[in-house]
């Protein structure tokens, strides 16, 4: 598992793509930022991660 999904469990009412960069170091990298938001891209392609309506990204709950 990702550190990223295990991010995304640790904060189930969601946090924002800004706050994830933040937590997993990325804010001021540029290599890093790109492969987080790549990751996220993927885990939203094949549903184990969602971003609602308020701009939250958070872990399905159907994700096995």
């Amino acid at each position: 598992m990702s550190a990223l999904l295990r991010t995304l469990e640790a904060f189930p009412t969601g946090r924002t793509t800004e706050e994830i960069l933040v937590l997993s170091g990325a804010a001021f990298n540029h290599e890093k930022r790109i492969a987080l938001l790549a990751e996220l891209d993927e885990l939203a392609r094949t549903g184990k991660a969602v971003r609602g309506r308020d701009g939250k990204w958070r872990r399905t709950r159907s994700y096995f």
